[in-house]
């Protein structure tokens, strides 16, 4: 009787974290949109209104096609940015409970680590989110193609479409996301041994559409006179934008100011972090590394748990695919969420 009751409370706190958990998503969300709804919250709407100011540079597609959208049907752009964000996290939540659900704990998949963070930390109003649900997709299309529900030419297809868009609206993307596609269309394509370098070689080339679009990425990277242009575009919609007055400065500033920065303008704000302290005491990259190492524990699981190697694998796998993009940047609370949001995906593919 005292195991069944045992069991019983501790099923009963689980709900009650789960239903708490839900509730802050809930609300979360809400206060996000709120908080972000004017063109001077430019590092979250900001990022979104990157366009293409008369030639291609790196993540401007959907920009450009909220602007379109927002021209012609004279509607505030920044609707169109909710819009994608929340469509973006039910569609991630219900890969997660496709792919995950019953592999991790329900809190830990609700938790900052997974998806509380973009709510908490301030950035569902970003990429972020968008281009992780890309990915999920991704194996969503390689799982059906595995289950002979469609050929092969149209899970290549539709894994080239949606890296393609996520890649030309964050050239991120292909970094973290490219080796575990690359070696699962390998994996599927060619499940039994043989010609390994010509397996390797075609699946590569089925992917080609994907390293295109990363190379016109970093070749077409932006700079000050097209953060310009994309300033001066968004002034020609100024019925229609919300602002407090950043949307009439000459100059542009936040994610759209950024895109003209060179490399080495995010290596020295990354190396600003090396030395920043808060109260004093707490050394920013310690508590970062602290964090990677218990995301690590909790994405794994105790010794022995079900799919305990596998997790530890694939945890690892995709903490060094992503890790380059932690030297040059300083959002790395966005980094840890693509990377365990997408591990947890890959984990249940």
């Amino acid at each position: 009787m005292s195991f069944v009751k045992f069991n019983f409370n501790h099923l009963g706190k689980n709900v009650f974290l789960e239903r708490f958990l839900l509730t802050l998503l809930f609300f979360g969300l809400i206060l996000n949109l709120l908080k972000n709804r004017l063109y001077d919250n430019d590092w979250t709407v900001g990022e979104w209104l990157i366009s293409y100011p008369g030639a291609f540079i790196r993540r401007g597609l959907i920009g450009k096609l909220i602007y379109i959208f927002s021209k012609n049907l004279q509607i505030n752009p920044i609707y169109f940015i909710w819009f994608i964000c929340i469509f973006s996290f039910i569609g991630l939540f219900l890969l997660i409970k496709l792919f995950s659900w019953n592999i991790f704990n329900k809190s830990f998949l609700l938790s900052n680590l997974v998806l509380l963070g973009p709510i908490s930390e301030n950035y569902f109003i970003r990429k972020d989110i968008f281009i992780v649900f890309l990915y999920g997709l991704c194996l969503l299309s390689l799982k059906i193609f595995k289950d002979k529900k469609i050929n092969r030419f149209t899970s290549i297809f539709l894994i080239n479409l949606y890296s393609c868009i996520a890649i030309l609206s964050h050239e991120v993307f292909f970094i973290w996301a490219f080796p575990s596609i690359f070696l699962l269309v390998n994996q599927v394509n060619y499940p039994k041994k043989g010609n390994y370098k010509r397996s390797l070689l075609v699946s590569l080339l089925n992917l080609l559409p994907m390293i295109i679009a990363f190379i016109c990425c970093i070749t077409f990277k932006g700079d000050s006179e097209k953060s310009l242009l994309i300033h001066k575009q968004w002034q020609t919609l100024s019925n229609l934008i919300n602002s407090e007055g950043l949307l009439f400065q000459d100059f542009p500033s936040g994610a759209i100011s950024a895109i003209g920065w060179d490399t080495k303008d995010h290596f020295i704000l990354s190396r600003s972090n090396l030395t920043k302290f808060n109260l004093n005491i707490f050394w920013h990259p310690a508590m970062w590394f602290l964090t990677i190492f218990y995301g690590i524990r909790l994405f794994s699981g105790v010794k022995g748990e079900f799919l305990n190697d596998k997790k530890r694998f694939i945890i690892c796998f995709q903490l060094l695919c992503i890790f380059p993009i932690f030297l040059p940047g300083a959002d790395y609370g966005r980094w840890l969420f693509m990377w365990i949001s997408s591990s947890v995906l890959l984990i249940g593919y």
